[in-house]
């Protein structure tokens, strides 16, 4: 039994894919994948300079409000250890905050501020 006749006993369903239909069914499948990489990213980077600008308001409006101590604990929170995507996450309410960031005395005052903004 020849090849055409198998595939003619298994059905209309069964299609015939050349090489050139695998190969540009490959190529939509990567250029698919490399924007949506592209979007995602784009994405992430408007969130990040959404963060920055809601940390900077939050500079120019409330640093002067807050004691020595307070003043230390932000210093340490926005130059800690920790991203700006888990750190911007946190203020949100996205994630839970670790606890020694949680417990310090601002981050309340910053996750107040940035719901009401």
């Amino acid at each position: 039994m020849t090849l055409l006749n198998v595939i003619k006993t298994i059905g209309k369903n069964f299609q015939i894919i050349s090489k050139s239909q695998i190969h540009l069914t490959i190529l939509k499948n990567a250029v698919s994948s490399d924007l949506k990489e592209k979007i995602v990213y784009k994405e992430m980077d408007i969130q990040k300079w959404r963060a920055r600008l809601y940390y900077q308001s939050f500079a120019s409006e409330v640093l002067h409000c807050l004691s020595p101590e307070q003043l230390s604990e932000y210093d340490k929170i926005i130059n800690g250890d920790t991203n700006e995507w888990d750190l911007f996450y946190y203020v949100t309410g996205r994630k839970e905050a670790p606890r020694e960031i949680a417990e310090t005395s601002v981050f309340p005052i910053i996750k107040k501020y940035i719901s009401e903004k």
